[in-house]
């Protein structure tokens, strides 16, 4: 291990998600790192999930939680890696129910 400062799975950064395709979601957001923090300290890529305000519907691949006190939901069906370069700063750690993120995960890509 390095000791230098790196993403930590559960911690909320905002990213730069532009330019995208399609449906992809798009723009500078809130991201959870759902990826494990040896592969975050020791890989130029880290896997993010996306953060949207809009919560009119919650799906089961989709995690609610609150984002500087605001209602917000983490899209694990927008899972992607991405380079470190594409990390615009640190938002905060929130208390996310990272078991429910988990689950979402595990449906995503159909694991049981």
């Amino acid at each position: 291990m390095t000791g230098k400062k790196f993403p930590r799975r559960g911690e909320i950064y905002w990213v730069n998600l532009d330019p995208t395709i399609g449906s992809e979601t798009k723009k500078l957001r809130p991201c959870l790192i759902v990826s494990n923090d040896l592969g975050n300290e020791l890989s130029k890529m880290v896997m993010i999930a996306p953060i949207t305000s809009k919560i009119k519907n919650v799906y089961p691949f989709e995690v609610e939680a609150t984002i500087a006190g605001k209602p917000a939901k983490i899209m694990l069906n927008q899972c992607r890696a991405i380079d470190k370069s594409r990390i615009a700063g640190f938002i905060e750690e929130v208390d996310i129910k990272i078991k429910l993120v988990d689950e979402a995960i595990k449906l995503v890509f159909g694991i049981n």
